[in-house]
């Protein structure tokens, strides 16, 4: 066998082989593809900083490829009409396309505004295996704090530490149902977004009983509206449902047990860049040993500290999904590079983050077979 043969069948794999999206979220309803930018599908910048994007390398790679894929000219509003149109005219089919060489996705459907997306088995359709989901905990959380408070308003007669019980102990109770429930087949934490990756050690968080006492404050603060409750920003509550999730996966008694996700690194401006390396879950990790933990999105701009984690530790993995297609090809190249520079190939997992969008599917699976061939090619 000729040197190059190998080489060659490597190329043949990272072309064909189908892929399970380890990490993704939902398309949206036809009649919600209108309410965001088309812009956003190559950044996470929103508001008044997206604008800017269209001078990003990432915007004009994507532009050129979707340009290609959709047969228009290479300017970024011929892509949008065109993709208007496909919409209007065959978006299963478009989507289908989009989607194509996805073996299965696995989906968090956590994101907010869960009415606009399509449900997770919506997906089967475009996939050649069924689609599984991955459990956003702080959407858990925050939908059983809301049911409690609709108990209060409804009932005067029940007291407000007896309501913060119950949402306590039925948040550790459906995530456990949820670690035996064989359509769920991983978790999802975003504290990363709500305080940032230190998590405090669980018997520095005094347990329960910290964790109740801080419920009672939200739970108070809305009754007597102080301050309504809509999101779950409360790190050393959050931090303890996190040590929950990991308690009730260890519990487990299969002998696979299901990977809890970590949103690491790139995001939207609303995190704290500083607060967002996974070196930062360290201790998390240490504390939590047989719980399988995955570190998205390349840890970038962090992607070394990923991958000297993945490498130290047997149960972490090295995720590189949503830097296809939001940093540039050459950023692409170092991310995987720097992670391979100690990470072994088993400990890395793919996936696009793909989300809202089937254009976000498509321009992911391009970007990442291009650089996984790219960068094979000078580490083989």
């Amino acid at each position: 066998m000729s040197g190059s043969e190998p080489l060659a069948q490597l190329f043949d794999a990272v072309a064909s082989c189908p892929i399970i999206d380890n990490h993704a979220h939902p398309l949206l309803k036809p009649e919600y593809l209108n309410k965001y930018p088309l812009l956003s599908i190559a950044s996470e910048a929103h508001g008044d900083a997206l604008p800017d994007h269209r001078n990003s390398l990432p915007h004009l790679r994507a532009t050129k490829q979707l340009a290609l894929l959709l047969g228009c000219e290479n300017k970024w509003e011929a892509v949008e009409a065109r993709i208007q149109h496909l919409r209007t005219t065959d978006p299963e089919g478009w989507t289908r396309e989009c989607l194509s060489g996805i073996e299965t996705l696995l989906l968090d459907d956590g994101l907010d505004g869960a009415d606009e997306v399509h449900e997770y088995a919506w997906h089967d359709g475009f996939t050649r295996s069924k689609c599984k989901r991955i459990v956003r905990i702080e959407s858990v959380a925050q939908d059983i704090i809301h049911r409690g408070l609709a108990r209060l308003r409804t009932n005067k007669d029940h007291s407000i530490s007896r309501v913060v019980e119950q949402i306590y102990d039925e948040f550790v109770d459906l995530i456990e149902k949820y670690v035996e429930d064989p359509e769920v087949v991983g978790f999802k934490s975003i504290i990363c977004y709500r305080g940032g990756l230190d998590i405090p050690r669980r018997d520095e968080l005094l347990g329960r009983e910290n964790g109740l006492a801080q419920l009672s404050a939200i739970i108070d603060d809305d009754v007597s509206d102080r301050g309504a409750f809509t999101q779950l920003r409360q790190h050393d509550l959050n931090s303890l449902l996190v040590h929950e999730t990991a308690l009730a996966i260890a519990r487990s008694k299969t002998s696979s047990k299901k990977p809890f996700q970590f949103h690491t690194g790139l995001g939207d401006n609303d995190i704290t860049l500083t607060k967002s390396s996974p070196s930062h879950l360290q201790g998390f990790i240490r504390d939590h040993p047989t719980v399988p933990i995955v570190l998205l999105h390349g840890g970038y701009p962090w992607t070394r500290e990923m991958g000297y984690l993945a490498t130290h530790y047997a149960n972490v993995y090295a995720d590189i999904g949503e830097i296809f297609p939001i940093v540039s090809r050459h950023g692409q190249e170092a991310v995987l590079g720097q992670i391979l520079e100690l990470c072994p190939w088993t400990k890395i997992l793919w996936s696009t983050d793909g989300h809202w969008f089937p254009e976000t599917y498509a321009l992911a699976i391009a970007q990442a077979r291009s650089v996984f061939r790219s960068v094979s090619a000078t580490c083989v």
